[in-house]
C-alpha cells in the first residue's frame, strides 16, 4: 500500500539468498509530504489523522521532500541480483524517454530498464551498453523482448518451482 511497505518487502526479498532476479515494477510516489501547521510539520502516514475538508481553513500548506529510491538499494546490497527496472514518462520524445530510462538504469545499477510513455505509448528496453531494443508501441512485443533479454542476460533457467516474492508460482 505504501512506499514503506514496498521497501520492507524489498529488504525481505534481497535478504533471501535464493533471490536471483527481480522485475521491479511498482508505481511508487517520488515524494513524501507533510502538512504544515505554521512552520511545524504534522505527522504524515497511512495511520495518521487525516485533514478534514469541512474545517474552515483559508489555505493548507504542504511540504514535499524527495523520497527514497527503493530500487537503488537492491543492487547496493546484492550485486549478484539481476535487476530489471521500469521508467514511465508522459509525452516525452523518444530521446527524452531513452535518457530518463538510462538515468534510472545507471542510478539503480540495474541490468535492464523498460521505459514506457503513457501518452505516446512508446516502449523501449534500455541496456547498460546504452542501446535501445524493442522500441515499439506494441506493449506485448516490448514485454516479450524484455523477458527474453532478461533470461538470456541473467543466465537463469526457470522451473515449476520458481518463487515470486516468497510464494511458489
Amino acid at each position: 500500500e505504501t512506499n514503506q511497505d514496498i521497501s520492507e518487502l524489498v529488504d525481505k526479498i534481497v535478504a533471501d539468498p535464493k533471490t536471483k532476479i527481480i522485475f521491479f515494477n511498482p508505481a511508487l510516489c517520488d515524494y513524501e509530504g507533510y502538512v504544515l501547521d505554521g512552520n511545524v510539520p504534522t505527522n504524515s502516514g497511512k495511520y495518521e489523522a487525516r485533514l478534514q475538508s469541512r474545517e474552515q481553513r483559508p489555505e493548507v500548506n504542504v511540504k514535499l521532500l524527495s523520497g527514497e529510491k527503493i530500487i537503488s538499494k537492491i543492487r547496493r546490497k546484492r550485486k549478484d541480483i539481476f535487476l530489471i527496472g521500469f521508467k514511465t514518462t508522459c509525452g516525452a520524445t523518444s530521446d527524452e524517454q531513452y535518457r530518463a530510462g538510462l538515468n534510472l538504469l545507471k542510478e539503480a545499477s540495474a541490468n535492464l530498464v523498460l521505459a514506457n510513455d503513457t501518452k505516446t505509448r512508446l516502449n523501449m528496453v534500455i541496456t547498460p551498453e546504452e542501446a535501445r531494443y524493442h522500441e515499439t508501441t506494441n506493449r506485448s512485443e516490448a514485454l516479450n523482448g524484455l523477458v527474453e533479454m532478461s533470461l538470456l542476460r541473467s543466465h537463469l533457467t526457470f522451473t515449476r518451482s520458481t518463487v515470486v516474492a516468497g510464494e511458489p508460482v
